[in-house]
């Protein structure tokens, strides 16, 4: 391979983890209001997801919140600004990039 194909690898893997460290700290750090009534949320456990970037799969945990005075939840993938995609795969089948 040439230069170009081994620095672009290089520096995807670098952005790669740059990102995944960013929003682990973000997602830590986050606490939305209840829509509903207002008062801060609680974090109530955390779920794993897959998330396709342009810099390739990031897997983080994401935080689920819950209201203490009404009982609302919330997933903290709305901070990120996605859709939450509910999507299976096979063991053999691998997402297209």
């Amino acid at each position: 391979m040439g230069l170009l194909f081994e620095l672009e690898e290089r520096y995807d893997g670098e952005v790669r983890q740059a990102l995944q460290t960013e929003l682990e700290e973000q997602l830590k750090q986050y606490r939305p209001l209840c829509s509903a009534c207002g008062l801060a949320m609680h974090r109530h456990g955390s779920y794993p997801r897959s998330i396709v970037t342009r810099h390739g799969i990031l897997s983080l945990d994401v935080p689920m919140f819950r209201c203490p005075q009404c009982q609302a939840t919330t997933s903290g993938i709305t901070v990120l600004g996605v859709e939450e995609v509910r999507q299976r795969f096979s063991k053999r089948q691998k997402p297209r990039l």
